[in-house]
């Protein structure tokens, strides 16, 4: 302080008064800067309430587990989005946009717990499922959720969910032809018939069709069986020593889609495989007659990205 007077020249009263003074300002800069962030912070919470109208609707009609919904603006085709009900909370996705109005169909909750009136909330994400090694031997809906939960180990679960499982969108763009890895490794389905005159491949689409009762659900349980020697006693070893890519890559996983098929019959194949020791490098995606038809639609999908 001595050092700064003398330099200034200053007797002590104007240094006092100096000191005073450079005191106010710095006050008074300070005020001004807590009033700048204020104003900043009153301004941003403004203009976050008039995006958050954005993402917020209302129930204009219920029809068919269909829902037209209002005041989306910010809506895009194939949104997850969110019904607060007194029932509890219900799930759908935007499948048709119109001028004022969105078409939702539901995924999950029940129609009569919906009003008209009831707030919507668009999550600005696609519909979900879960992917992975760790859904191997578990029979899921298409949105990832456990079916039969009570008869799996809840310490295995637990770990298959943190270590082996991710998400990932089921409405997404496919490859370019360029893109796609050419078909090298040959797909035995066990029936001798079909592997003598079909050349079947993995990553290759072939259908099966047929009528009522002609052995379609045999011929592919019949497919997901064989590849038991081959994941079960080529590829076990090399699994037990090494958990790396090149493991994996001589390991067949199967994805079966059964859609709008009863209960019981889930259960028949579930007990199927797991006595051919073919359920745990199988994943089961069940849809059961009595589900929302949307949620009926999206399994296939589904089924195709856990493959992918």
């Amino acid at each position: 302080m001595t050092t700064v007077k003398n330099r200034l020249g200053l007797n002590d009263g104007l240094f006092v008064l100096v000191i005073y003074i450079a005191f106010l300002d710095s006050k008074t800069c300070f005020l001004a800067r807590i009033i700048d962030h204020v104003v900043i912070i009153s301004t941003t919470m403004v203009t976050s309430q008039e995006s958050l109208k954005r993402y917020q609707g209302r129930v204009v009609d219920v029809c068919d587990s269909i829902v037209s919904v209002s005041g989306l603006s910010n809506a895009f085709s194939g949104e997850l989005v969110r019904f607060k009900s007194p029932m509890g909370e219900i799930a759908g996705f935007v499948w048709n946009l119109e001028d004022n109005v969105c078409k939702v169909p539901l995924i999950g909750g029940r129609q009569s717990s919906l009003s008209i009136g009831d707030p919507v909330f668009s999550t600005n994400k696609l519909v979900n499922t879960r992917c992975g090694f760790g859904v191997l031997g578990e029979v899921i809906n298409p949105l990832g959720t456990l079916l039969l939960e009570s008869k799996y180990n809840y310490k295995e679960l637990v770990l298959s969910r943190l270590f082996k499982t991710h998400w990932a969108s089921i409405d997404v763009g496919a490859p370019g032809i360029i893109d796609r890895a050419p078909v090298t490794v040959p797909f035995m389905t066990g029936i001798a018939s079909i592997d003598s005159f079909i050349p079947v491949g993995c990553g290759q689409r072939e259908l099966i069709i047929g009528d009522q009762n002609s052995g379609k659900t045999s011929l592919a349980i019949t497919a997901i069986i064989n590849q038991s020697f081959r994941n079960n006693t080529i590829c076990g070893s090399w699994r037990a020593i090494n958990w790396c890519d090149y493991a994996y890559s001589l390991f067949f996983p199967c994805i079966y889609v059964s859609v709008g098929s009863k209960r019981s019959e889930i259960v028949r194949l579930k007990k199927v495989l797991q006595s051919r020791k073919a359920l745990h490098y199988t994943c089961l995606v069940f849809t059961s007659a009595d589900d929302l038809a949307a949620l009926q639609y999206l399994a296939p999908f589904a089924g195709c990205t856990i493959g992918e």
